[in-house]
Parts: structure tokens; C-alpha cells; sequence
């Protein structure tokens, strides 16, 4: 990749920007999605920084094995729909208990956990 390409993808903010501007289509399966909508409506968006950044925490064990820029684009392209509504519901708990601590999120991702092994 070109310089100024490593940096339009290198932001975290260029994913965000798709998957809020989309309403997290594409990125999730359906039955996900439909939550991640009755999550939002019903908390008047105001909810919006708290799912994403328990986004963020569950794909963090992916990106931090990331070795090169390349590879975590592929993360936030691909491991998005990898996550099961049940590890989000279960982050979106920790994140309101825990006190937004994203290690503790990131140990919800299940999926992970069981490519891991």
C-alpha cells in the first residue's frame, strides 16, 4: 500500500463512519442487527458512542494480533459479522457494570476464545 493509503485506513474513524452511516448493515447478521436497531431506538441514540465502543472492545482481540496494517482492515471489514449477539449483549452489560473497562468487554467475545484454542 501507498503512504497515503496506510493513512485514510489506519483511522479507526473511517470504520466507525461506515458502520454508523449504514446502521450497522453489512457488518452484522440479521438477528444482530434487528437488536443493535430496537437497542438504538429504544435509547433514543443516545446509546451510540456506548455500542460502539463495545464494538471496538470485542474486536480488540483480533486487531491486537494484527501484525500489519492490511491486517487490520481486515478486521474491521470481516470480524464484525463473526460476532455473536449474545457475546454484544453480554459487553453491553459489562460495559454498564464494569465501568467502560474494554479488557473486560473483550473477554465476551466467545468466538474468539474458541479460535484461540
Amino acid at each position: 500500500w501507498k503512504v497515503n493509503e496506510l493513512a485514510i485506513f489506519g483511522d479507526v474513524a473511517i470504520y466507525l463512519r461506515k458502520w454508523i452511516s449504514e446502521a450497522f448493515v453489512g457488518i452484522f447478521s440479521t438477528p444482530t442487527i434487528l437488536f443493535v436497531w430496537d437497542y438504538l431506538f429504544m435509547n433514543n441514540w443516545k446509546c451510540m458512542r456506548k455500542l460502539c465502543i463495545v464494538i471496538l472492545s470485542l474486536l480488540r482481540p483480533w486487531a491486537m494480533r494484527a501484525k500489519s496494517q492490511r491486517e487490520l482492515v481486515r478486521v474491521f471489514s470481516e470480524e464484525p459479522s463473526k460476532i455473536y449477539l449474545q457475546d454484544l449483549r453480554k459487553g453491553l452489560v459489562k460495559y454498564d457494570r464494569d465501568n467502560i473497562d474494554t479488557i473486560k468487554i473483550s473477554s465476551c467475545n466467545t468466538v474468539f476464545q474458541e479460535v484461540d484454542r
